[in-house]
């Protein structure tokens, strides 16, 4: 996500950690690609 390591669960949520601040999107209808487009926006 935007240059740092990500971790996606099930394609259905992914977390990572920017600045020692743990990050998470989760979605039951997003797919995998859009669930990655909502993260990098998170800045």
């Amino acid at each position: 996500i935007n240059g740092i390591d990500a971790v996606l669960y099930n394609g259905k949520a992914v977390d990572w950690e920017a600045n020692g601040v743990l990050y998470g999107v989760t979605s039951a209808s997003l797919d995998k690609d859009d669930l990655i487009k909502v993260a990098e926006s998170i800045h």
